[in-house]
């Protein structure tokens, strides 16, 4: 199972490990490859303003400078899924106050082809994700808990 996670700053977790990122495009948050059976857990990172407002300055000197095709097709997947989901955000650097906060998904019938797409939302939901070519269970969303990874 693919997880495209297009919020900035995560980590993706399976059997309390860390999945290796697969992220071949700098503008490409997160893009990991999971199997189809066991809990998927998104956590945020850099839980310090200061480290969030020095990622935000990369992330922008990298727009700026950096290939419009990549650029293009980040913008373009976020507008997207705001038009499809309103609470979605629509910008793509790292808030400075949302912080700490995780998802945990359950896939139940998902097979190779399944894509898992995870976006911020503006409300006090951190997350909002979309399921393509199979179905996923939500165990939790919202801040982190203290026994947690």
């Amino acid at each position: 199972m693919k997880v495209y996670v297009y919020t900035p700053l995560n980590t993706c977790y399976q059997l309390n490990k860390e999945v290796i990122d697969k992220n071949t495009d700098m503008y490409e948050y997160g893009n990991y490859e999971t199997n189809n059976y066991d809990v998927i857990i998104i956590k945020e990172i850099l839980n310090s303003i200061f480290l969030r407002i020095i990622m935000n300055l990369s992330y922008f000197s990298r727009f700026w400078f950096g290939p419009n095709k990549a650029l293009t097709m980040l913008i373009n997947e976020r507008k997207k899924i705001k038009k499809e989901n309103k609470n979605a955000m629509g910008f793509i650097f790292a808030p400075l106050f949302y912080k700490k906060c995780m998802i945990e998904i359950q896939p139940s019938s998902c097979n190779d082809d399944t894509i898992l797409k995870i976006y911020r939302q503006k409300g006090r939901i951190p997350f909002a994700y979309e399921v393509l070519n199979g179905e996923v269970e939500l165990i939790y969303n919202g801040k982190i808990k203290k026994k947690s990874i």
